[in-house]
């Protein structure tokens, strides 16, 4: 709703000024309507591209974890023929030492596989391998359903990995023995809850 004031003082230019209100005003609402469209459209372009940005880290943790996969495949004859060389050599304790450390990695990947949320599972094992290259031991503990309709799995993704990141860049840097990052995620009442966790200190 439109109100002018005129003052009497103004003369003949009252007649003008009265005369182009209209056409002022169409343009008024048609400047608004444009930014509103054009704000809503950038808007949606955002989202879009934040969601592409996602979903290539997704599909980029879901590639490391295939070549994990891969590579296990490919060590599984090298470690058959390492078990027939020590069981022909009589060398049983080295057998059972040599079966129980492969028998603790394959548990591992069983456990990434078997994870509610393929997505989160192949983020941690991608991260998983990031931190034994920097010979840091990712230990996770990962319950229920994270995604379960509350929240999408490329968004999980994101909000999992930047914290992980930062943990293994941190814990490397350090220098120290044995050196560990925590990871806890579960679910709750409709919530999600995670913790990372890594030694060290930070400036008061």
């Amino acid at each position: 709703f439109q109100s002018l004031h005129v003052s009497s003082a103004m003369g003949y230019m009252a007649d003008n000024i009265i005369a182009i209100v209209p056409y002022l005003s169409y343009i008024v609402i048609t400047l608004t309507i444009i930014t509103v469209v054009t704000v809503s459209r950038l808007s949606l372009l955002a989202r879009k591209q934040q969601e592409l940005e996602i979903k290539e880290l997704e599909n980029r943790h879901m590639g490391q974890m295939n070549e994990a996969l891969r590579g296990q495949r490919h060590d599984f004859n090298n470690h058959l023929q390492v078990i027939l060389m020590l069981a022909q050599s009589g060398r049983q304790p080295q057998i059972i030492e040599y079966l129980k450390d492969l028998t603790e990695e394959a548990v591992g990947v069983n456990n990434i596989l078997g994870m509610q949320c393929p997505a989160v599972g192949a983020l941690i094992g991608s991260k998983e391998g990031l931190a034994k290259r920097n010979g840091i031991e990712l230990e996770y503990d990962v319950q229920g359903d994270l995604e379960g309709g509350r929240v999408k799995p490329l968004h999980l993704c994101r909000i999992l990995g930047n914290p992980l990141d930062n943990a293994i860049e941190a814990v490397n840097e350090l220098q120290i023995p044995s050196p560990k990052v925590k990871l806890k995620a579960y679910c709750d009442t409709g919530k999600i809850y995670i913790s990372v966790k890594n030694p060290g200190q930070i400036h008061p």
